[in-house]
């Protein structure tokens, strides 16, 4: 998302620059690329003054209007630099519930940090109703953005020429809250209906010699494909049937908007933004998080489905019109721009005063 938005912004003539705490990670050279400036701070455990320190350092030299953090636990790099700095306006994007659960430090520093902040933006409706729930202070501060995506990406692709198998897709993290482990255990069942069907995941992560032992265990390794991490999203949802998102938590989550765009139907637990996405666009089946059996069942109806086809097709239309990178983008900006109009005309109020 991040990528996405900063890429558009560009585009329209901002200047951007990418500051990322500890290290840059993969997606840093797709905007090198493109002439973006990526700074990796380095960062070790813990709080760390220094980095607030460094990160103000380079918001003074590239003379910043406005910094934009991304969930909570960084948000008070942003506010601490942004006073040191002298940076008039902060603004934070909250990804998805399992980020702040109402309790704890973290809890307290976000919301410390939020009195210091002109925006807080939740990715969806859903994730806005937690924030809501969970802090009084960001309340009084949100604006609802949703995600988009570059939709020219993923709309060229077309429904999978049949070859005698039944391909199910999922796009994740190999993390306990995308819950893998279901969708394994999910799969050994429909595999007992459905013998010439394929499971295939996208994605790395620390639970990925479990998952494979996982999937030895269940009998069902020959049919389950662990691709690894990879950029190539679009050319991995051109070869899936169905697409799976079976988390225990999710915010707007982007790989089920890409798959929606790719045509797929899709299958989803009832959290986040999910079943607000697949009830509006009518291109799916939802089951409870957590549930191998529901989730099976789910599956099985999508095989069984004979619009499945049109599900996908009404999904992708509904991605078009709602979650663009386009869309994101000017809603972004024109917040950005919004908030920085109305401190000029504090400032200006105040110096007459």
């Amino acid at each position: 998302m991040v990528v996405d938005l900063v890429l558009g912004l560009q585009s329209r003539g901002h200047v951007l620059n990418v500051i990322c705490l500890r290290g840059a990670g993969p997606l840093a050279r797709v905007l090198c690329e493109s002439g973006i400036e990526v700074c990796a701070l380095g960062k070790g455990g813990g709080f760390s003054f220094e980095a607030a320190r460094m990160l103000a350092g380079h918001m003074r030299l590239s003379r910043t209007d406005v910094i934009h953090t991304h969930n909570p636990l960084v948000h008070h790099y942003g506010v601490l630099s942004a006073r040191l700095a002298g940076v008039p306006v902060v603004v934070n994007t909250f990804h998805g519930p399992g980020n702040l659960t109402g309790f704890g430090r973290a809890q307290m520093i976000f919301d410390a940090s939020c009195r210091w902040s002109d925006r807080i933006v939740p990715c969806c409706e859903a994730v806005g109703a937690h924030l809501g729930h969970v802090t009084l202070v960001a309340r009084r501060k949100l604006t609802v953005i949703p995600n988009g995506i570059p939709l020219e990406r993923f709309r060229a692709i077309r429904p999978r020429r049949a070859d005698g198998y039944f391909v199910i897709g999922s796009v994740g993290r190999l993390v306990s809250v995308k819950d893998h482990a279901s969708l394994l255990k999910a799969f050994a069942r429909f595999r007992s209906e459905v013998p010439h069907s394929r499971l295939e995941i996208l994605g790395e992560g620390p639970l990925r010699s479990a998952l494979e032992q996982t999937a030895r265990d269940l009998g069902i390794d020959k049919n389950v494909v662990f691709h690894g991490a990879s950029l190539d999203v679009p050319g991995f949802l051109s070869r899936l049937d169905t697409f799976v998102l079976c988390s225990l938590s999710e915010g707007l989550p982007l790989t089920l908007v890409e798959a929606m765009a790719a045509g797929l139907p899709v299958v989803g637990t009832d959290v986040g933004a999910i079943p607000e996405l697949v009830r509006a666009a009518d291109c799916g089946w939802l089951c409870a998080a957590g549930d191998p059996g529901q989730l099976a069942e789910a599956l099985l109806q999508s095989l069984h489905c004979e619009a499945r086809v049109q599900r996908g097709l009404r999904g992708r239309e509904y991605v078009i019109e709602r979650h663009s990178v386009e869309s994101m983008t000017t809603g972004y900006e024109q917040l950005f721009e919004r908030l920085l109009e109305e401190r000029l005309k504090r400032v200006g109020a105040a110096s007459r005063s």
